[in-house]
């Protein structure tokens, strides 16, 4: 009899992921979709298309692959667009091509080591670097001779660091380029125009590297405002029996760009992931029976920038919005190892109890929480407009955000299967009868 134990014990544990499997109901075509998200994530998060951002153009390179991807699926022009694409442009400051800084002898790296605050102005010069204590107010500074090192880092608490940013904000406003070391990591954003100021930021992850204070700072960083960068919509469509009426996918499909020619904000968690996903639901839609309501498609473009893509989209298409049954926004969409975050979930309780109920049913995700609505992301200008939505974000665990260290190869996707299934379960219960009050938002007070 214990033999037998053993034996049956030794079968269970040898099979416990085909155990798991079928308890926790994985999409039968989740593995294969999963795979060729990916695959998809390394290629929207490579050099090819230089970070979906600004330069090189690569937001519009990445909006055509994907427009062009949904359109070779079969899915369709949205009877209201006139192509796959929705076009517009933005002003945008950039830093093309040179980014250079050289505490004394060591050459700090763009991105890795240190990055450029977005609304810098160009400068080239050898400075003589004055450090700051935040107890000492400030030196006599000599402007296009001297630069300032303000220490955030080894500060002895917040309110050294307080005076320190009172300090930087009188030698910014005063015109003398500042370097900082900042006291955690700091996510980088792009801006749409410049300042009169030059403020570079060391990462603490450098900080072995800037111990001793050089006399001398070398910096080498070339700016340039943009006042019409083209950016795109993806936009694709597919019919469902009653045609007129939409629950809408949408994603970012945009990130931060470059920072000069070496470093490569690929975005492979922000928000690569949230296209692919996108992506994959669409494929998965494609080659099935035509559902009861139409889905629709959305790669917005410029959300880094202040949802610029999404704000395009509804002052466009503003008579589509009342036919807009419910919008999905993914965005952050790798790990999951602590479950999802719905943002806009507690304005939307019945529709956030249902993907509550569909994640405990099936076993897929370790929770599901809820947030108050925030301008956070694209669902944003929607829920301002009556339209019901929810802003779905993964939750992990040690993952780059904003940061060149947000690449493909170091996103963790093991729950990918998990999370795609809920998510298509969810959308097919959307499908389904459900009460209008399902979809009304609830006023937080």
């Amino acid at each position: 009899m214990r033999a037998l134990t053993y034996v049956w014990f030794l079968y269970f544990v040898q099979n416990l992921e085909w155990q798991e499997r079928l308890w926790g109901q994985i999409r039968p075509e989740a593995d294969s979709l999963c795979s060729w998200q990916k695959r998809m994530i390394t290629l929207l998060a490579s050099p090819a298309f230089f970070g979906r951002g600004y330069v090189q153009e690569g937001m519009w390179k990445a909006a055509r692959a994907v427009a062009d991807s949904l359109a070779a699926w079969g899915l369709k022009r949205p009877p209201f667009a006139s192509d796959y694409l929705q076009t517009f442009s933005v002003a945008v400051h950039t830093f093309p091509d040179t980014v250079e800084l050289w505490w004394g002898k060591v050459r700090l790296i763009p991105g890795l080591d240190f990055h450029v605050q977005p609304e810098s102005q160009s400068l080239k010069g050898r400075f003589r670097l004055r450090p700051i204590r935040a107890h000492r107010g400030l030196p006599r500074l000599r402007k296009g001779r001297d630069a300032v090192f303000l220490d955030y880092l080894n500060a002895p608490d917040d309110s050294w660091r307080k005076q320190l940013a009172h300090l930087q904000d009188s030698v910014v406003k005063a015109g003398w380029p500042v370097v900082r070391l900042a006291a955690k990591q700091e996510a980088w954003y792009p801006a749409r125009a410049s300042q009169p100021s030059f403020v570079a930021t060391i990462h603490p992850r450098a900080a072995h590297k800037v111990v001793k204070i050089p006399r001398f700072l070398t910096v080498h960083v070339r700016a340039e405002t943009h006042s019409e960068v083209p950016c795109a919509n993806s936009l694709a469509y597919w019919p469902g029996q009653v045609p007129d009426t939409f629950i809408v996918i949408t994603a970012h499909l945009d990130h931060l760009g470059m920072l000069g020619r070496e470093a490569l904000y690929g975005g492979a968690h922000d928000n690569a992931s949230g296209t692919a996903m996108m992506m994959a639901l669409a494929r998965y839609v494609a080659s099935q029976p035509p559902p009861h309501y139409s889905l629709l498609f959305i790669g917005f473009g410029a959300e880094e920038i202040g949802l610029e893509g999404s704000w395009q989209f509804i002052h466009k298409y503003r008579p589509v919005l009342p036919r807009i049954r419910f919008l999905l926004n993914l965005d952050l969409m790798g790990g999951a190892e602590k479950g999802v975050t719905l943002v806009n979930g507690r304005e939307l309780p019945h529709l956030s109890a249902l993907i509550d109920s569909l994640n405990r049913t099936y076993n897929l995700l370790e929770k599901v929480d809820l947030r108050s609505n925030a301008p956070n992301s694209d669902h944003y200008f929607f829920t301002q407009l009556q339209v019901p939505a929810i802003f779905l974000y993964a939750n992990g665990e040690g993952i780059a955000y904003h940061d060149v260290l947000d690449t493909a190869e170091r996103l963790p996707w093991q729950n990918c299967p998990r999370l795609y299934s809920l998510l298509v379960n969810f959308l097919e219960s959307l499908q389904k009868p459900l009460p209008s009050y399902y979809f009304e938002a609830k006023s937080q007070k």
